[in-house]
């Protein structure tokens, strides 16, 4: 069995940590922490066994490497001035909008909710945004300047070192920041009517484009189908006994293959589209060949028929159909049979009728 690895209680120091001191004034290591360690562990240790440099220290991260300083900035050669009257910005509003954006890692809608200073207009986010990209930029330009006076191989690391990037137009675009925000609350504004209209339009839109996709499907299919290959051989193999009846199992193997490829073509159609391009499905064997589907309706005895082409005539109806599509034909021949139940009924009626004047004449 392996043996287990033990664990230990150690101490350890934070470099990350703004404590300098802790309750001993002697020593100034800073904070003293302690945590569990799997094995002895693989960090520097001082004397009395503690942890000089923590794993966890290097995520300790800026976003805000660059402080306004006013001594800093006039050793520069090209001092950058802070004080701008453009939308009434001065040096000290700047210094706190800086603390504001180190404090709070630029979190920009933290920062505006904190920003609490007395100017002479009020500042919506997009001013703070603007100010402080301007700053930086203005502070980069100094600082890539000096470097390049000093080195030309140092221009990156001074540009990485204020924050800014190598880009042309590192400047924040107010304008189109306020119109973003302006379209965005016109679109968290619309009423329930536009929002489910607007959602009717993108459904229909994509019905239409999942139409017109399958409709160039189908079409490619039919051209694929319809294209027969051109003849390429003589047909001097096709006279002998042998060759015809070659030519005979190779038209058979295609037809399996034709068939085969039609029932992957195919598919199976609604009701509706059944109704709109005229297919029927029959239970039993039709005629062959071309027929008129009035010839199909109902014939009555030569006595009966007359009695149907009267009754047929006082309802202004014709005999037959004009137009004999498949609905006037099926109406037409519910039609035709009410006429005959009709006259069936009448005709018991008559009969009853008579039987009764014939018992009441005996009487």
């Amino acid at each position: 069995m392996q043996k287990p690895t033990p664990w230990h209680w150690r101490s350890f120091i934070n470099p990350a940590r703004s404590d300098t001191k802790n309750n001993n004034e002697n020593d100034s290591r800073g904070l003293t922490l302690h945590h569990w360690v799997r094995g002895e562990g693989q960090y520097d240790r001082d004397q009395d066994g503690t942890e000089v440099d923590y794993a966890f220290a290097k995520f300790d991260t800026k976003a805000l490497n660059e402080t306004l300083n006013t001594t800093e900035i006039a050793k520069t050669p090209n001092p950058v001035d802070l004080s701008e009257t453009e939308r009434g910005w001065t040096y000290e509003e700047t210094r706190y909008l800086f603390e504001l954006c180190s404090d709070y890692d630029l979190r920009w809608v933290v920062i505006y909710d904190r920003y609490d200073y007395k100017s002479p207009q009020p500042r919506v986010m997009e001013d703070l945004k603007e100010r402080y990209y301007y700053v930086m930029y203005r502070l980069g330009q100094s600082t890539v300047s000096n470097s390049l006076s000093a080195d030309t191989n140092n221009t990156i690391p001074a540009m990485n070192a204020v924050g800014m990037s190598s880009s042309p137009s590192p400047l924040f675009p107010r304008e189109a920041e306020l119109k973003r925000k302006q379209y965005l609350e016109r679109l968290l504004q619309r009423s329930p009517s536009e929002v489910a209209e607007e959602e009717a339009l993108v459904i229909k839109s994509r019905k239409l484009e999942a139409a017109s996709k399958r409709m160039l499907a189908e079409r490619a299919d039919l051209l694929h189908l319809l294209d027969a290959p051109q003849a390429s051989a003589s047909v001097n193999q096709y006279q002998s006994s042998q060759g015809l009846s070659q030519f005979a199992s190779s038209l058979l193997s295609a037809d399996k293959n034709k068939k085969k490829k039609i029932s992957k073509v195919a598919k199976k159609l609604s009701a509706k589209e059944e109704a709109a391009y005229g297919i029927s499905y029959h239970d039993k064997l039709v005629p062959v060949g071309v027929f008129l589907r009035s010839s199909k309706l109902t014939a009555f005895k030569p006595a009966v028929a007359a009695k149907v082409a009267a009754t047929l005539a006082e309802l202004g109806v014709p005999p037959k159909p004009v137009m004999p599509t498949a609905k006037v034909c099926a109406k037409f021949e519910s039609v035709l049979h009410s006429i005959g139940v009709l006259l069936e009924a009448k005709k018991q009626v008559d009969k009853l009728e008579t039987e009764l004047k014939i018992l009441k004449s005996k009487k």
